[in-house]
């Protein structure tokens, strides 16, 4: 059996998605209206709040994985969301609050997850062969992107220099990343190219009527 069949279909992670989702707002709603917001309440919330995010990103993930097959960075988006995901809860649930090395590593989880969830949504897009820039200059600026907030939690800095890269990096992300659904619609919208050349005669073989297809389509001379 192939892996792809093995994985979740993008259905049924969507009809995850809308459950983690509706679970967290009637509990963020019972925790605000009903009684007091004790820290259980708050684990709850901040639990589903991380099984939505996960499930977000394998859903994107998967979304690429079926339309482009194995894709990167289909299945390490998945992977890296799961990851995130359970690192998140398990932390919340056995309190580990006080171990800095744990939740640097899920929050370094958490951001390449959602770097993959983008470059997944990136992917799907059908640009034309000279638009193909924009995609990878989005793409490239989100892994940048990554990599410096990354490396920033790893050392804990604050350095001013590196913020205003950050910040500089993060613009031109979010315009290259824009400008990659312009352009898909775009491409949507151009007309197919007309066929050339003279019309093929053709007979049909039940009236013996004599026709003329066009020259792009495969038929057989008479």
């Amino acid at each position: 059996m192939e892996l792809s069949n093995r994985l979740p279909s993008r259905r049924g992670v969507l009809r995850a998605f809308l459950v983690s989702i509706s679970v967290s707002a009637l509990l963020g709603i019972g925790a605000l209206l009903i009684g007091e917001f004790s820290s259980f309440e708050a684990k709850v919330l901040l639990t589903s709040f991380s099984v939505s995010a996960g499930t977000l990103g394998v859903l994107c993930g998967a979304a690429l994985l079926e339309a482009r097959g194995f894709t990167f960075p289909s299945v390490p988006t998945m992977a890296l969301s799961a990851l995130a995901t359970g690192l998140a809860v398990m932390g919340l649930w056995a309190e580990w609050f006080d171990l800095d090395g744990y939740w640097k590593l899920a929050a370094i989880s958490a951001i390449f997850a959602a770097t993959g969830a983008q470059c997944s949504l990136l992917g799907l897009a059908d640009l034309a062969s000279a638009h193909g820039g924009a995609r990878v200059a989005a793409a490239g600026g989100a892994f940048l992107l990554a990599v410096l907030v990354s490396a920033m939690i790893l050392a804990e800095s604050d350095d001013e220099g590196a913020v205003r890269l950050l910040a500089a990096l993060s613009i031109f992300t979010a315009a290259a990343t824009l400008s990659v659904p312009i352009l898909h619609r775009m491409n949507a919208s151009e007309p197919a190219p007309r066929p050339s050349g003279p019309p093929v005669a053709m007979l049909c073989p039940a009236c013996g009527a004599r026709q003329e297809a066009p020259p792009d389509r495969k038929s057989t001379r008479l």
